[in-house]
């Protein structure tokens, strides 16, 4: 495929439809943006054109590659909204809404990617960047920061993996940084899920994605 062809942004596992998503979900500074930008890379569809994912990634704090979606309660209007929306999808927050989309029947969720960090040291990262990210029920407890993101981020781990286990969605849990420096590792839990991916063309595209001057975390 030519790199300027549009149709490589919706490229999408046989058999999937508008209604098919995959998340990556989890606590967030776990190396989310990392698996986005590879999966742009390998033509899925991410929201982000092929050879263009530097341009989603934000290098002052290490992360981006996000396409949100604007919440509303309209149930027919998220449908859409969902319809429309990339294949992969990532964000700690759906880790908090996973269970409710499913019974809103609002998308249907093949697969999760849930990476795993450090909880402490996933709240430090995200405190150094500026990137708070307090869930709400976590708000009033009389804690520092830190600690509020420790439980935060334990908050959106435990309903990611409570959510996929009381709806049946199959997941991958992912250890940080080992899938972003073991190409071996990494390779293995992605072709589990999607076989059509093979090393030839894994290989190189981890490698160049994966080199010390592209990859930062703290």
């Amino acid at each position: 495929m030519k790199k300027d062809e549009p149709t490589n942004k919706y490229k999408r596992i046989t058999g999937a439809n508008p209604e098919d998503k995959i998340f990556i979900i989890g606590s967030g500074r776990v190396g989310t943006t990392f698996l986005v930008r590879l999966f742009t890379r390998l033509r899925f569809s991410t929201g982000i054109y092929p050879d263009e994912d530097e341009k989603g990634y934000e290098e002052d704090i290490r992360a981006g590659c996000e396409v949100e979606l604007e919440w509303t309660e309209d149930l027919e209007e998220m449908k859409k909204r969902f319809k429309e929306a990339p294949f992969i999808l990532k964000g700690p927050a759906y880790s908090l809404d996973l269970k409710n989309m499913i019974d809103l029947g609002l998308v249907r969720v093949l697969h999760a990617f849930i990476p795993v960090r450090d909880f402490y040291k996933a709240a430090e990262s995200r405190i150094d960047v500026g990137l708070d990210w307090i869930a709400g029920e976590i708000q009033k407890i009389d804690q520092s920061k830190v600690v509020k993101q420790y439980y935060s981020n334990a908050l959106a781990l435990g309903c990611a993996i409570e959510g996929c286990m009381m709806r049946d969605v199959p997941f991958t849990l992912m250890r940080f940084p080992d899938f972003m420096q073991d190409k071996e590792y990494c390779f293995g839990l992605i072709n589990r899920i999607f076989p059509n991916i093979d090393w030839n063309t894994f290989s190189p595209t981890f490698d160049d994605l994966a080199n010390p001057d592209q990859v930062k975390f703290k």
